[in-house]
């Protein structure tokens, strides 16, 4: 109880951190209207904020707005409207005014300004793409988005396989995809749309933890392993797949690479906060073709007789990127309703937003040819989100906002595969045990069909209550931030299903049983947060930031169980701002930034309830070709019960930043360093266990063996019962263990430089990129066995080896020229993206950094200056377990003076002379192009084409005998939008 009574405690302070200010007496009035610039018509359904109080209304159905009990100052006015490029200018409240007008424009390329590229905040490292950005950049996905960001490269629009977010990772090009290999890094980049978290924590779609881990391990996030050439696509234990996210219905994205609020929270890499439409839009159609994707989007804002606004969308996308292959394709239907609407308008505006969301992949049952006769693979995800949020101006003494946040999700995951298989290692007894011990088993056939099913049905919960204090003394203002958040992650899903009799896996030793996903626990996380986030004048500069502490605790076993675990993470970003003149010719602008946080991942239901571990080893095998009735199969079934890791913990990145903010002339500048340590990733471990068993003797034909419980075989010989005899025999087995193993260090400069507008060719000049360096590896040491026997026997001992660490660098610059004519309403971007370096390496180290890897020519020891990247005939590169196991569980320390001596020489990995050698690539260089043309008000036509040279070179491996194509490959699609 006491994680409830720390959370009891730190509720009441964040809740009563509010205190009464001493408000001054000169309150004034502050309104007017907003209309449009066109028709001079008042706007209704428009946010207007004053950003430094945190004030703001909607205005009424003629644009008027106004603010009451106004502090007399200098302030931000923000001015919103969905399908209205947003306004930002500097106000001066003297007295009472209701007579401000505010012109908006409607969105169009007809603008004299049209950002098409990602902006960045002041503080933090932040981008914001607005729509027309998504809609220039043409994305089928909200993965699309990515390539905006600096050091993120433009990869091929891809929908058939799961795309997860990569955020300032390094990955390596693998059939036109990015690949990287740290499954928390995906899983704690967090999807927050419309305040509502998206959640995978409850996504239980494997095999089996236990016997495979094929989805906390597999290295492209991409699919599931059931045992054969052909998988099911799944992303259980890692990221949100972003291809079930349509971009058609999103007004906003602002991705935060750096230090987040701390109001958002399960999360170690950064965040994606998406605001979908909320306002009146005429129908809005978007049909977008390419070689491998068809998609479909319709969408409408109306008024509902003035009582609110609704706003739906429906798309459909389909993608077949092979069509000769249509068991890979990938259909995807979504659904989207929104009703917002302002309730006591006139004095304290309540907002009220409800979101309605339906997802369908339509991925039915696929036969192909080339599946083989009767093989079926299907993988179908049907769900809803409901969410209702807002906030209510209060302004009193007490509080400003009071905002709140609740949502439900639910999914039915189905995947089913019908396979055929082969037994080709002759007769292979079938494991049925739910019990320990020795027991008759039945033969599998020869050649059957297995079906398996496994049907998960995940849901998840989210609430929270947020208030916020703003008020401001002469110059100083302070926005204090406090609030509590309550998530739930289950899974009533029926499971693992399949007939024990037709396995879907055929292995004589490891094997999997049914299992039902409504035994597991509902998994509870309960957090409370503080934050301030201020601007204090120093002399002629300025200091503003935010600094808050989340407490985040889980909850394994219920709400009221004490088996939990928490996690401080306290944040703060600063901005110092040394200069600011817009007027002066040369330096306008001149800032400093620094940051500091911890964010900490939870722990998922696959992490936390693995399944058990099943072991079948055969204890005999006689098959009596001349009487099948006289065979006999006897397996010795071993359990591990409890697979699961009591001492998990949350990952936690640990996150440093420093950057500096330029303005001189025309052109603005952002640099950002950035240092991230993320430990305790999640990962998996080989746990050791000791099968000891029995291998009982049986030979000749007509000897009708049968089983006695308790004492063991007897077979007949000469008309009488006779006791088998048998050896013991023990062998090492493994299963799966869900472990806080994984290291990974990302640091890097970012860079945004532009060098703003020639206005005589009408073209803005964008320059970013970035220099990434990422580190991984695993602070546990793994178990690893020969599979060759020794003197007549299985190989008698077990390794405990050293695990690999990976480095990887890329430097990376994007050249955008952007051209702009408002006067035909076109733009058109062209993007050179050079990669000058890229590098690639494997080690093995010590924790003090030393390299535990040795060269040997003829197999004798030889010493060389750099072991990793020295190469010549004959050589080869050696690593050394640390120790091993004996049958009898005894650990023993590796003596490197036996490496040449057998059985020892046979547990030292030996790798080719190139295998650790650095792997760097020459710089290549792709060019894109994007073209965004209105034809009327109305109708509007882009085209985009990405690596439209088709500039993919080879380039000769180092590490290998064959060549590195480089470069995505040649990409092209058009689109039509069109307003009703």
């Amino acid at each position: 109880m006491k994680l409830q009574i720390t959370f009891l405690v730190l509720t009441a302070f964040v809740c009563g951190i509010g205190f009464p200010m001493s408000f001054a007496a000169t309150r004034d009035v502050f309104g007017g209207k907003v209309i449009g610039k066109n028709d001079g018509k008042g706007i209704g359904n428009v946010v207007v904020s004053i950003k430094e109080l945190n004030l703001w209304q909607i205005t009424n159905e003629k644009g008027d707005f106004l603010f009451e009990h106004v502090k007399p100052g200098q302030y931000t006015l923000l001015v919103s409207c969905l399908g209205y490029a947003p306004l930002e200018k500097t106000i001066n409240i003297t007295g009472n005014s209701t007579d401000q007008v505010i012109q908006l424009e409607v969105t169009s390329l007809s603008l004299e300004e049209v950002i098409v590229t990602a902006k960045e905040q002041e503080l933090g490292s932040v981008s914001v793409i607005e729509q027309s950005a998504m809609d220039h950049l043409q994305p089928k996905s909200m993965y699309d988005i990515m390539q905006l960001l600096p050091g993120h490269l433009s990869e091929k629009p891809d929908l058939a396989r799961p795309k997860q977010l990569k955020i300032r990772e390094v990955g390596s090009i693998f059939n036109d995809q990015v690949i990287t290999q740290n499954p928390t890094s995906a899983l704690g980049a967090a999807v927050i749309i419309d305040g509502a978290p998206l959640s995978n924590n409850s996504n239980m779609q494997v095999l089996s933890t236990a016997r495979t881990g094929s989805s906390l391990q597999d290295p492209t996030g991409a699919t599931t392993s059931f045992g054969s050439s052909f998988e099911v696509p799944n992303v259980a234990g890692r990221g949100i797949d972003m291809r079930a996210l349509s971009t058609n219905n999103i007004e906003s994205i602002e991705v935060i690479r750096g230090i987040p609020s701390v109001e958002y929270g399960d999360l170690t890499s950064g965040a994606i906060i998406v605001k979908t439409k909320a306002g009146k839009t005429p129908y809005e159609v978007r049909l977008a073709i390419d070689p491998e994707t068809k998609l479909l989007s319709v969408g409408k804002g109306f008024a509902v007789k003035n009582q609110g606004v609704m706003n739906i969308n429906f798309d459909y996308t389909s993608a077949y990127p092979d069509v000769r292959q249509k068991y890979e394709g990938y259909q995807r239907v979504t659904a989207n309703l929104g009703y917002s609407n302002t309730f006591f308008q006139k004095r304290k505006p309540l907002l009220f937003n409800m979101r309605l969301a339906l997802h369908t992949t339509v991925d039915d049952e696929k036969s192909d040819p080339q599946l083989r006769r009767n093989e079926v693979i299907t993988a179908n995800n049907d769900g809803f989100r409901a969410a209702i949020n807002g906030k209510w101006l209060l302004n009193t003494k007490w509080i400003t906002n009071l905002s709140y946040n609740f949502s439900a999700s639910y999914a039915h995951q189905h995947d089913y595969l019908r396979k055929l298989k082969t037994v080709t290692a002759g007769t292979m007894p079938l494991a049925t045990s739910f019990t320990e011990g020795e027991h008759k088993a039945q033969f599998l056939p020869a050649e059957y069909y297995s079906e398996l099913t496994v049907d998960g049905k995940p849901f998840n919960l989210f609430a929270q209550v947020m208030g916020n204090l703003s008020f401001s003394k002469p110059q100083v203002t302070n926005n204090i931030v406090y609030g509590v958040e309550w998530r739930a992650n289950g899974n009533n899903g029926e499971g693992r299903i399949f007939d024990l009799n037709y396995p879907p896996v055929i292995n004589s030793i490891s094997t999997i049983r049914q299992r039902s996903y409504k035994d597991i626990p509902t998994l509870h996380t309960m957090a409370v947060f503080a934050e301030d986030r201020f601007t204090i004048p120093l002399g002629n500069t300025q200091l503003s930031g935010q600094g808050g502490l989340r407490l985040t605790g889980i909850q394994a076993k219920g709400i009221s169980s004490t088996n939990a675990t928490t996690a401080w993470e306290p944040r703060i970003n600063l901005l110092y701002q040394l200069y600011d003149n817009p007027r002066n010719k040369f330096l306008k602008h001149f800032a400093i930034r620094f940051g500091y946080g911890i964010a900490a991942k939870m722990p998922t239901l696959i992490h936390l309830y693995p399944d058990q571990a099943y072991f079948d080893e055969t204890s005999l095998n006689y098959k009596d070709e001349e009487n099948l009735n006289g065979s006999l199969a006897v397996l010795t079934t071993k359990i591990v019960d409890d697979t699961s890791n009591p001492d998990l913990k949350p990952a936690i990145n640990r996150k440093y930043e420093a950057g500096l903010d330029l303005s001189f002339g025309n052109i603005t500048a952002n640099i950002t360093g950035y240092y991230e340590r993320q430990t305790g990733g999640f990962g998996i471990s080989n746990e050791l266990v000791l099968f000891e068993h029995r291998e009982y003797t049986v030979t000749g034909t007509g000897r009708q063996p049968y089983l006695v419980e308790g004492e063991g075989v007897y077979y007949y010989e000469n008309g009488q019962p006779v006791q088998a005899t048998y050896n013991m025999d023990t062998s090492f087995q493994f299963y799966k263990m869900p472990i806080n193993e994984n290291v990974l260090i990302k640091q890097g400069i970012e860079y945004i430089i532009d060098l703003g507008k020639v206005k005589a060719i009408k073209t803005s000049f964008v320059v970013d990129g970035a220099w990434m360096y990422t580190k991984s590896y695993s602070t546990t040491n793994q178990y690893s066995r020969v599979n060759s026997g020794y003197q007549g026997r299985s190989f008698p001992y077990v390794m405990v080896m050293p695990d690999e660490t990976t480095i990887r660098q890329r430097l990376t610059t994007s050249v955008r020229s952007i051209t702009h004519i408002p006067a035909i309403r076109m733009v058109l971007s062209l993007t050179g993206q050079i990669i000058w370096m890229e590098k690639r390496q494997y080690l093995y180290e010590d924790e003090e950094g030393n390299t535990l890897v040795y060269a040997t020519k003829d197999k004798e020891k030889i010493e060389v200056d750099d072991v990793h990247n020295y190469r010549g005939d004959g050589v080869a590169k050696n690593v050394a377990p640390i120790g091993y196991i004996d049958r009898a569980g005894n650990y023993h320390e590796w003596n490197p003076e036996l490496y040449l001596t057998q059985p020892y020489y046979s547990m030292v990995q030996t790798f080719p002379d190139h295998y650790f050698v650095t792997e760097s690539l020459p710089p290549t260089v792709q060019f894109n192009m994007r073209l965004s043309k209105d034809f009327t008000n109305n109708l509007q036509v882009a085209f985009t084409a990405n690596n439209f040279l088709n500039i993919r070179p080879f380039h000769k491996s180092r590490r290998s005998s064959g060549y590195i194509r480089r470069n995505f490959s040649l990409y092209f699609g058009a689109e039509l939008r069109m307003k009703i």
